[in-house]
């Protein structure tokens, strides 16, 4: 069963700055609506999908879960061209989604736009961003989803691409692991990350 939970995004790039604070301002909502969704359905899993600056409102969230469990509550979370800030991500939010859920795949791309602007307009790299290199460490899957054909701006690429959305319905229907899946492994500092067939692997 599908359930989207939508906060209120403008939708446009001279929007941006208010829907910073209107993500900021949804969080309480948002982990209401999972609590709910966790105590009140009849759901054995439950799977959570973000969007972009989305990622923001549910990473936070999901924090605040640490201090109430000790095990996973969650079964997949696919961060989708997340718009974090890469620093804060690597230094406050990895370590701890992995022990929330049970699996965590995060999608990046070189080829899109938003993340550009929106690295200009913080001044600091995205997570969303796979740049020169896509951002990797333990306990979640990244997978480079640079050669996906997508929409002009490059950031619906988890919405439109065929190759994409294929990927996720091995994570989320299939539970296959990157292994069983149609990527190629490249390796990065001690750590791996995973491209979308097609793509050649970095050397």
């Amino acid at each position: 069963m599908p359930i989207l939970y939508s906060w209120a995004s403008e939708g446009s790039l001279l929007g941006y700055p208010k829907d910073e604070e209107s993500v900021r301002l949804t969080e309480r909502h948002l982990r209401w609506f999972l609590q709910q969704v966790l105590t009140k359905a009849s759901a054995t899993n439950v799977h959570l999908i973000a969007h972009s600056i989305g990622n923001r409102a549910l990473t936070d969230v999901l924090r605040t879960f640490i201090a109430e469990t000790n095990q996973p509550v969650f079964g997949e979370i696919i961060l989708a061209a997340p718009d974090v800030n890469r620093i804060g991500f690597l230094q406050d939010i990895a370590e701890v989604l992995p022990k929330v859920a049970r699996h965590v795949t995060l999608y990046s791309s070189s080829g899109d736009k938003a993340m550009k602007m929106s690295r200009s307009f913080h001044q600091y790299a995205r997570a969303g961003d796979a740049g020169v290199e896509p951002i990797v460490c333990e306990g979640i899957d990244t997978i480079d989803a640079s050669a996906a054909e997508t929409d002009l701006l490059g950031h619906s690429y988890v919405l439109n691409a065929p190759e994409v959305i294929d990927d996720m319905a091995d994570v989320l229907c299939r539970g296959l692991t990157p292994e069983q899946r149609n990527l190629i492994r490249v390796d990065s500092n001690g750590h791996c990350y995973w491209k979308l067939k097609g793509q050649v692997a970095a050397k």
